[in-house]
């Protein structure tokens, strides 16, 4: 990383319960939409104390007693935003012409989620991840190893046009966005993200990418620490990082890409560097064990861009979304989500109803 000079940091003071409140009421107003990589999340529960030795094959099979199916990756940030219940949430992904597309679409009415961006492609393969759990002696659950469906190759050039014509659309439809580019293969095509990246000149976007976050360029970058480590320094062990590391970081990556960064780290909190000479580090309160980090970034980028679009400000919209990952990573084995109802409670459970004064 380049050597950048000393700036000013400021820490986030207080959020009262009262704040909190109008936050969370204004969000009945926020619309919202999602644009990327939809999965579904299917788990199959196994009672093994029922698995008797197969006749035909040399194993025990898995005589499954339930099976439960979720939204996940860009499908899971969607229903993040419903759960808040803001007023209308849109997702633009694409879907194959599969049981696991049907699915995915029974879900999205479920929840309430607009599903008239969604482009369905002959052909094409809806990605899902496929968990078998075990159990049945003791409190003892084991996860086998996931079964995924995923592209082998890119859209091809009629589908990703289809995307970027309804993406061209969405500005005049939804007061922000987000963007989750997970997959290899995946929605976000490199024109597709050509046109995300002018949009973000002049529109609010949010972005989570794995893998390609430093590839977007006038939005809202929302790396977790691994990730941007990856993008800007390689060398340095995600393990040893400090908070001067992360600070370094994200100027980096904010000057680099004319873009605001908003970095996560678990227990070290949030930093949010936006390009001025102002350096925001919200603090968190991590959840105690056991917990499941599955779903908390959905979560968290979710009620960041929802409060943002609801009038809160930067430190208040960041400690709200920690408040809400919180919640998520309780949920065991679901990608789970947390209402404006599970905000407050959990907001009472840490402050009760006294503001909230940084340390």
């Amino acid at each position: 990383m380049a050597n950048t000079k000393p700036m000013m940091h400021d820490q986030f003071a207080e959020l009262s319960r009262r704040r909190l409140e109008e936050i969370l009421s204004s969000l009945a107003d926020v619309s919202i939409a999602v644009v990327g990589d939809g999965c579904l999340d299917v788990y199959w529960e196994a009672d093994m104390t029922r698995s008797q030795l197969s006749r035909e094959t040399p194993h025990f099979p898995l005589p499954v007693f339930r099976e439960r199916m979720s939204l996940g990756a860009a499908a899971n940030v969607a229903a993040n935003l419903a759960a808040l219940g803001i007023k209308r949430v849109g997702f633009l992904t694409v879907i194959g012409q599969d049981w696991r597309g049907r699915e995915m679409e029974t879900l999205l009415a479920q929840q309430g989620i607009d599903d008239s961006l969604v482009v369905t492609a002959k052909g094409r393969v809806t990605p899902a991840y496929c968990k078998p759990i075990r159990y049945g002696y003791g409190d003892v659950w084991y996860e086998d190893p996931r079964l995924d469906f995923e592209n082998p190759v890119p859209l091809d050039a009629d589908t990703e046009m289809e995307v970027i014509q309804r993406l061209r659309g969405i500005p005049s439809e939804y007061q922000g966005m987000i963007v989750a580019d997970q997959l290899n293969n995946g929605v976000i095509t490199e024109a597709v993200r050509q046109e995300i990246n002018q949009l973000g000149s002049h529109y609010p976007i949010v972005v989570d990418s794995r893998e390609r976050i430093h590839l977007y360029r006038h939005a809202t970058l929302k790396p977790n620490h691994v990730e941007l480590l990856k993008a800007v320094a390689p060398e340095v062990e995600p393990d040893a990082v400090d908070k001067e590391t992360l600070v370094q970081g994200a100027l980096e990556l904010s000057r680099l890409n004319c873009a605001r960064v908003l970095v996560t780290a678990g227990e070290l909190g949030a930093i949010w560097v936006d390009g001025s000479d102002r350096i925001l580090a919200v603090a968190t309160k991590p959840a105690e064990p056991p917990i499941d980090p599955v779903g908390a970034g959905d979560c968290f980028i979710s009620a960041f861009t929802a409060c943002s679009a609801a009038g809160a400000e930067v430190g208040e919209a960041i400690f709200i979304a920690n408040l809400a990952a919180r919640i998520v990573v309780k949920k065991l084995r679901i990608t789970g989500t947390a209402t404006p109802e599970e905000i407050l409670q959990e907001y009472e459970m840490l402050y009760g109803t006294h503001p909230v004064a940084a340390k």
